[in-house]
């Protein structure tokens, strides 16, 4: 078997042209992400739109070290010879590439956020700078650290114990504490605290990011300690976690099979590990070591790893793109849609319209006496969920409601489980996803009895419900 896929791997390599006509698939989502990164440098786009997708750049890039990163990292450990049929590259390949894309986008971004950072002051808006900070300023961050302060639990080892466990995408705060041989590490896990604080003075916004905050303040904290160096760190998990028994099509109980593997993906190895801030190279080496990820791993920025502060800056209403609501006004009401869709199809085009039509719908067919059956596939749904609550109601009225809910919507399962369970809880059925296929559909079927014959109302849709 193994001499089959080596020849079928020299074939593909001799079919290749010499100048691969295909982008590679990874790099492609780069640059793709890239053109997010290029708007938040588009002078012409409102700066807090700026901001936004500058935001939204550093989302997507998380999301991809987790999931393409982690299906690259484990390809390179179990199938380092399998090329890609395309463009020939090995795992080691693509992900040396995706490492030096990396940190050439990075070189832009923190350019990026400088000129962001630079306008905000204009326009009387400061993110502090721990590095150059007014007395005022430094006063007022003081007494923020304060009230924040009882909730620190540093947890002080020595270099040679393992770090406490590190939570993906959750910051933390590294210190050095001594000298020599009696050196020790402090740690402190912020994902208890706001990501930012704020106040006022002399009518200028001062943005407090608290991991900065904390970090700055470390010695407060630790006053019987000798603090010598300190940096901001931020893990990115592996998220590849689904190919083992997940989807065996002999599987009968899907729902604690994702469970099982949404507890297994919260300590999957890092697959990238981000610094704010400096360390001699020999503490670097030494977290580096008990993080137990490859040096090239590591990315040290000067952006923020967390912009939501973003939402704390009021006013400034130049500085946005106008707020655009969906149309709700069909001139159709609860009670209406049925007799309008016997002789009309209806088509509302999201998100330029509400959801909210479709949501009166199955209330309809909720206290409709003539409705049987409501039929609906369900992927990814808001954490308030509408239509949730309208299938609930539904059940509650006595309809047959049956509910496909995809529990392998990345990164949305647990939110999936929590509502099959409410769902079940209502009184319908739920089906958990198709074993061998990952179910993608927005499709409701609404069957009903009238005059001794079956009708059917039918939404087929895109976007998520």
């Amino acid at each position: 078997m193994a001499s089959k896929e080596k020849k079928s791997e020299e074939k593909v390599k001799k079919q290749l042209p010499e100048e691969p006509i295909y982008l590679n698939r990874e790099l492609s989502w780069l640059s793709f992400n890239l053109r997010v990164l290029q708007e938040a440098a588009d002078q012409s786009v409102p700066l807090l739109e700026r901001l936004k997708f500058l935001m939204i750049y550093q989302s997507n890039l998380s999301e991809f070290y987790r999931v393409r990163m982690g299906i690259l990292t484990h390809r390179a450990l179990l199938t380092p010879e399998k090329h890609d049929p395309l463009t020939g590259m090995s795992p080691e390949e693509q992900i040396r590439e995706v490492l030096k894309v990396t940190r050439e986008q990075q070189s832009l971004m923190e350019s990026i956020w400088k000129g962001i950072r630079e306008e905000l002051k204009k326009h009387q808006i400061d993110v502090l700078d721990f590095k150059k900070i007014s007395k005022v300023d430094e006063l007022m961050s003081k007494k923020l650290f304060g009230d924040i302060k009882d909730l620190l639990f540093p947890k002080i080892i020595s270099l040679i114990q393992p770090l406490p466990f590190l939570w993906n995408g959750e910051q933390n705060v590294v210190a050095l504490l001594g000298r020599g041989q009696e050196q020790r590490m402090a740690i402190l896990q912020l994902h208890r605290l706001p990501a930012y604080l704020s106040f006022e003075i002399d009518g200028r916004q001062k943005i407090v990011l608290t991991a900065q905050l904390v970090r700055h303040f470390l010695p407060l904290l630790l006053k019987k300690e000798d603090v010598t160096q300190t940096v901001i760190l931020e893990v990115t998990r592996n998220a590849d976690v689904f190919l083992s028994g997940v989807q065996n099509s002999g599987d009968k109980d899907l729902k604690n099979k994702v469970s099982t593997m949404l507890s297994k993906r919260k300590r999957e190895m890092p697959t990238r590990v981000r610094l704010y801030g400096k360390l001699s190279d020999n503490a670097r080496a030494a977290l580096i070591k008990k993080l137990r990820v490859p040096e090239r791993y590591v990315f040290t920025q000067s952006v923020p790893f967390d912009l939501s502060f973003r939402s704390a800056i009021t006013g400034h209403e130049e500085f946005r793109y106008p707020d655009r609501k969906p149309v709700r006004d069909l001139g159709l009401k609860k009670g209406e849609y049925f007799d309008y869709i016997r002789e009309h199809d209806l088509l509302l085009s999201y998100p330029f319209q509400s959801m909210l039509p479709f949501v009166d719908l199955l209330y309809e067919a909720a206290d409709d006496p003539e409705v049987l059956s409501i039929q609906i596939t369900l992927y990814r749904m808001s954490s308030s969920s509408k239509i949730a609550a309208a299938l609930a109601y539904a059940a509650d009225r006595g309809k047959d409601v049956l509910c496909l809910l995809e529990l392998r919507a990345r990164f949305d399962e647990q939110n999936n489980i929590d509502y099959s369970e409410l769902l079940e809880d209502a009184g319908c059925r739920v089906i958990y996803g198709l074993p061998d296929h990952k179910v993608h559909s927005k499709l409701c079927l609404i069957t009903l009895q009238r005059d001794g014959n079956l009708q059917h109302i039918t939404q087929v849709g895109t976007g998520n419900y």
